[in-house]
């Protein structure tokens, strides 16, 4: 597994933005304070000017993104509409990949459902307070990536990210699902995870490997702390990418390593996404496309509107 840096190091290139929303918070939060609200009710002015300092700051970042072309008219449909192209950028940017997923190598296995695929992931869990309860308690999880090709219209697209699958996670039941997940809990090499927090105690670990494995030969498992459980006690789930079947990939595309990556330099998406599904599915998950231009027009819109109306309301209260 190759990692070049962490995901900490690849944030901190966007600390000069973060320390510049804040700059502009403050200011407008001063700003509204002494200049707006001075006549206003001393109990409310500093509240009332950071609340509506808030929107104003998002407001304005909605703006902004427009100003530096950030936001799109038909992000989605630009995104599209380069892959029907049927070549592959020349530059650094953002890819869309529709074909069939093939290993470079030797296919994964999914522990549960036995598929053979290119990524995985898997949780077994029980709710002790019954259905209505919905207090799950994940006893195993983890997931797995090997490096594989789009073979697309565009030609053989290569991943080398460990992808995130957007689809739904199917329940797996009966005698060799149960089977398959006790041979999993037995040969698997499990890190403990202590506490109560369990597998969201992992999240942060999971996200970082996913921006930062640049080779997508990847595999974790962790086993909650308190001693083994019996799979058949528990409920199965698994997500699977699987081998030979048409998937939909999108992530930073690297021009100098002709691969789909986790980050490039430059391209504010990060990480990679796939779906064996419907593209649509892909496309509307959070972060994959770019704002469109009229989404953060109206976005600045109501948020300045908001804004306005607390300054209103503290002047006139």
């Amino acid at each position: 597994m190759a990692r070049e840096g962490s995901i900490a190091s690849r944030m901190g290139r966007h600390a000069g933005g973060c320390l510049a929303y804040f700059v502009l918070f403050g200011a407008l939060a001063w700003g509204i304070d002494a200049r707006l609200l001075a006549g206003a009710d001393e109990d409310l002015r500093p509240w009332a000017g950071v609340a509506a300092a808030v929107f104003l700051t998002l407001g304005l970042g909605s703006l902004w993104g427009i100003v530096t072309g950030y936001a799109k008219w038909n992000p989605k449909g630009e995104l599209l509409a380069a892959t029907a192209t049927g070549t592959l950028p020349s530059e650094d940017g953002q890819v869309l990949a529709t074909g069939t997923a093939k290993p470079s190598g030797l296919p994964l296995v999914a522990p549960i459902s036995g598929r053979a695929c290119v990524a995985y992931f898997y949780r077994m869990y029980h709710v002790p307070g019954g259905a209505e309860d919905g207090n799950e308690v994940t006893e195993y999880w983890g997931l797995a990536s090997t490096p594989f090709v789009v073979d697309s219209p565009r030609g053989a697209v290569r991943v080398r990210a460990v992808p995130r699958i957007v689809d739904e996670a199917a329940a797996l039941e009966g005698g060799e699902a149960v089977e398959r997940a006790r041979r999993h809990v037995r040969s698997a090499r499990f890190e403990t995870a202590g506490g109560a927090a369990g597998i969201l105690g992992t999240a942060f670990t999971m996200l970082d490997d996913i921006l930062t494995d640049d080779d997508a030969q990847y595999r974790r498992d962790w086993m909650r702390d308190g001693g083994p459980r019996d799979p058949a006690d528990l409920v199965l789930e698994e997500t699977v990418l699987p081998a030979g079947a048409e998937v939909s990939v999108v992530g930073p595309w690297s021009a100098r390593l002709r691969a789909i990556v986790p980050h490039v330099e430059g391209v504010a998406l990060m990480g990679a996404s796939a779906t064996a599904g419907r593209v649509g599915r892909l496309l509307a998950t959070e972060g994959v496309a770019r704002p469109s231009i009229l989404s953060a027009l109206a976005f600045a819109i109501v948020t300045s509107a908001i804004a306005g109306a607390i300054i209103w309301a503290a002047i006139h209260y």
